[in-house]
């Protein structure tokens, strides 16, 4: 399963049409079918219901929309908090000096 088929199927489920949501993947109808076929596949079990005008979410395919929404949500909060750590890092300085007198009065020990 790749994040690509994981946004098509997100997109399907959304729209409820896969020609609908093919035009807003700007992918052909035909290569977005095959995708979601694919996942399917991979899955074992049919996400959508096909119907005369468009595509309705299965129970199975209920759960994984839901289950794909919180794992795109921490993937979110992921990148969030790779992003403020990488900001509160801070340079590290390292300094050398002779010990003596002078030293002493700026320096711990």
């Amino acid at each position: 399963m790749r994040l690509e088929q994981i946004t098509y199927f997100l997109r399907v489920a959304e729209h409820g049409n896969i020609t609908a949501a093919a035009k807003s993947l700007y992918i052909s109808q035909p290569a977005l079918s095959k995708q979601i076929t694919l996942l399917e596949q991979e899955i074992g079990l049919p996400l959508f219901e096909r119907q005369a005008r468009g595509v309705v979410l299965t129970q199975a395919g209920m759960q994984f929309q839901k289950d794909l929404q919180n794992i795109l949500k921490e993937l979110e909060n992921a990148k969030k908090n790779a992003v403020l750590a990488g900001r509160a890092q801070k340079p590290l300085l390292n300094m050398g000096c002779f010990d003596g007198a002078y030293a002493d009065d700026f320096l711990p020990t």
